[in-house]
């Protein structure tokens, strides 16, 4: 199952749209749809955000995705020359504990990637914002499992 995919291209939305076509096509056959769903969802919103904010417009500046899959888990690593962000000092919101109209618009995104993805890493090397995102697969096939069974109890017990 292990696939290595580099994308590279610039800060553009249209490219955004590109590069989550080309990683979707890559993980249809070998993740689940939900696992998949996330990484995409998560993938989407970084690049979004890279193209909004980090690149303040500038549609020229190089943005480059490379896509990890291995049994254990799929690794993004986003790359652009844009403002600097590190999301790992942004965390704190969480799905479970505001209503939807308490969530500030902005920063909507950046709360879906820390839901959705088990490891958030960032770095700036020679001059380059590289974010990595990783979704263990471990994790993501445990979980269904443990759902599915508690599924079979209780249909069972309401029998």
């Amino acid at each position: 199952m292990d696939a290595t995919v580099e994308l590279k291209t610039t800060c553009s939305p249209a490219n955004v749209r590109k590069i989550a076509t080309i990683v979707e096509a890559t993980l249809r056959a070998s993740i689940s749809d939900e696992t998949r769903a996330a990484v995409e969802i998560a993938l989407s919103e970084a690049c979004v955000n890279i193209v909004k904010h980090g690149s303040e417009g500038d549609e020229s500046l190089p943005l480059s995705v490379r896509l990890d899959v291995t049994n254990e888990s799929v690794r993004l690593t986003i790359v652009d020359r844009g403002v600097s962000f590190d999301p790992r000092e942004h965390q704190g919101l969480s799905i479970e504990d505001h209503l939807p109209s308490e969530i500030p618009t902005s920063g909507r995104g950046l709360l879906l990637i820390h839901e959705l993805i088990d490891e958030i890493g960032y770095e700036v090397e020679n001059g380059n914002n590289v974010l990595t995102l990783t979704k263990n697969l471990a994790t993501a096939h445990a979980e269904p499992a443990n759902d599915a069974v508690s599924e079979e109890t209780e249909t069972q017990s309401a029998t």
